[in-house]
């Protein structure tokens, strides 16, 4: 299949094409993602940007897509089309053909102009740009589907629209371990797969994890002396240490109320911005930047796993079985980090009563 994203320069299109580019692979590894500009580039920009040269680059991410067609490999295409004759002889040309439109309005697309493009037509220093001296065709009627990106850029909810539309079978993955969860954290506003299909591709992720886990404990199983696990941070003046908030959690069998209510207002804190901080002030405010440490969050998961089997029978558990799947995909997203076999024991058994829970949700059972 072509998928032809198509849009006017910074309406968003190679952004949102990259992104479904990344989608498409989990279940189809047979996918490429090629750009105007890339092909372009490809050629040494002999192409230019009059029509004419357009229309030479544009035959050319068309031979390309035909390559990859005839090898059964999927395209993600990202093009400003501006002959809309290509655009219905792509129907024909391909085994299977889809077409999205990213439309902004030039207006808009003006005010945005991080290249400086339109500034520069505008001002008659730049010839040969669409929307402003070359005339843009209407999309809407040549389009599968039209995305509209003129507001405040929602990737989740764009390619969960894509993905309904688009005839690509997608099988159950379980995404969300997928790429820095510490750089870019999920909003987990979409989950394309539902029942035991996703279950199933979730527990397959788990597995993956702890079987890579127990490899590296089984070096450590062979060490005669282990190391012991330490945490050096300089608590600033006035300030809760996160780890040690941790430490007084996990000493108590029953940990107490007031202490069970602050930990839900970290909780409460984590699922705004899916990051916890070494320290916070006494109203849980950071009071530095999360550091991409990953030990904080196997701790945290921890506490998470400790605090659910006090109160398994109230809502506070589901509380944190929420935050305890959202916290082992930021774990599972940096577990090449994890070598000391403190970190790895912790994680192991995280790992596990996670996924019995789950077990026991899914089965409708509180043991």
């Amino acid at each position: 299949m072509v998928i032809w994203i198509t849009g006017l320069s910074c309406s968003g299109k190679t952004l949102i094409g990259k992104e479904l580019f990344q989608h498409i692979r989990l279940s189809h590894p047979n996918t490429v993602f090629l750009d105007g500009d890339d092909v372009r580039q490809l050629f040494g920009e002999s192409a230019g940007h009059t029509l004419e040269g357009r229309a030479l680059n544009a035959q050319r991410f068309i031979k390309l897509c035909e390559f990859f067609d005839r090898s059964n490999i999927h395209v993600v295409g990202c093009i400003l089309s501006v002959f809309p004759k290509n655009q219905l002889e792509n129907r024909s040309k391909f085994n299977s053909y889809f077409e999205i439109n990213i439309d902004v309005p030039l207006k808009k697309i003006i005010q945005r102009d991080n290249k400086g493009l339109y500034e520069q037509a505008i001002s008659g220093n730049l010839n040969n740009v669409v929307g402003v001296d070359i005339e843009y065709p209407d999309q809407s009627s040549l389009a599968d589907i039209t995305i509209d990106n003129s507001g405040v850029l929602d990737l989740d909810k764009i390619l969960a629209q894509i993905s309904r539309a688009i005839p690509l079978r997608f099988a159950p993955t379980y995404p969300f371990p997928q790429g820095d969860l510490l750089e870019k954290p999920h909003k987990y506003e979409y989950i394309p797969f539902q029942g035991t299909p996703f279950i199933e591709a979730y527990q397959s992720d788990r597995a993956l994890l702890v079987k890579q886990l127990h490899s590296r404990l089984d070096f450590w199983n062979t060490q005669i002396e282990l190391p012991e696990f330490q945490v050096q941070n300089a608590k600033p003046e006035n300030c809760l240490d996160t780890y040690e908030f941790f430490q007084e959690i996990l000493s108590k069998d029953t940990p107490p109320r007031d202490q069970i209510n602050s930990f839900l207002v970290l909780i409460k804190r984590f699922e705004v911005s899916k990051k916890i901080a070494l320290f916070y002030f006494s109203d849980w405010k950071k009071s530095e930047a999360p550091r991409k440490e990953v030990w904080i969050y196997i701790y945290f998961a921890q506490c998470l796993t400790h605090v659910i089997q006090q109160n398994i029978s109230s809502p506070i558990s589901m509380i944190c079985t929420n935050a305890l799947l959202k916290t082992c995909d930021i774990i599972h997203s940096q577990n090449e980090q994890i070598i000391h076999p403190t970190l790895l024991n912790i994680c192991l058994k995280v790992l596990l009563f996670e996924t019995n829970l789950i077990s026991q949700l899914q089965g409708g059972t509180h043991a």
